[in-house]
């Protein structure tokens, strides 16, 4: 009995590892070819056929990064940015997201679905429009220009709605019973069950 079980497992865990290896293969190389890629010469990286192992190894390229160029200062400022952005995207989305699962009102519906709409316009068609408007307010070649026009996501909203639909609405009533304002709601009882909700909205918006 006990070789049988060893003869299964040892079967099911080689075939475990038959389709593990060539996922984790697709994983790494591209990394492994990214950092080897990084230690070539220009000539080297477009060389036919192209060569895994560089031939003459150089740091030349890590000196053109932080040395030559300010590549701290741009990774700052990236992060700064998309920081930013993503506290302010899930605080509005998951504010009206809530406005839009647990307040009762039809016109709300309404707004929630012409919102909702703007899910299918391509951010090119609206991109010079804000161009402009990011110039009339003086905003070119600041932070204000790059963060605010994206505080708001209509798909972060659509999310955050149908994650709170999921609440009970018994729970906030007896929150209000209780005396607790809406914003009281909304910062101690829907954040908090919402924490794996925000996370993955988090990755998304980052």
């Amino acid at each position: 009995m006990r070789t049988h079980s060893l003869r299964r497992f040892l079967r099911e865990d080689g075939l475990r590892h038959l389709v593990l290896a060539p996922l984790a293969f697709l994983i790494v190389f591209p990394i492994a070819w990214m950092v080897l890629t990084s230690l070539k010469p220009s000539a080297e990286t477009i060389l036919w056929p192209p060569r895994m192992l560089p031939q003459a190894p150089t740091l030349q390229n890590y000196y053109e990064v932080f040395v030559r160029w300010p590549f701290l200062r741009f990774f700052l400022n990236s992060l700064l940015v998309s920081g930013i952005s993503t506290l302010a995207i899930l605080l509005t989305s998951s504010s009206a997201g809530y406005a839009f699962a647990k307040i009762k009102s039809r016109w709300l519906n309404v707004v929630f679905f012409v919102f909702i709409a703007t899910i299918i316009v391509p951010f090119e068609s609206y991109m010079i429009p804000v161009y402009l408007l990011v110039n009339r307010l003086g905003w070119l070649d600041s932070y204000p220009g790059l963060i605010l026009p994206f505080i708001i996501m209509a798909f972060g909203v659509f999310f955050m709605r149908q994650t709170i639909q999921a609440i009970p609405d018994e729970l906030i009533q007896a929150a209000r019973i209780d005396g607790c304002s809406e914003f009281a709601i909304f910062w101690r009882m829907i954040l908090p069950l919402s924490v794996g909700p925000l996370s993955a909205l988090a990755i998304y918006a980052f």
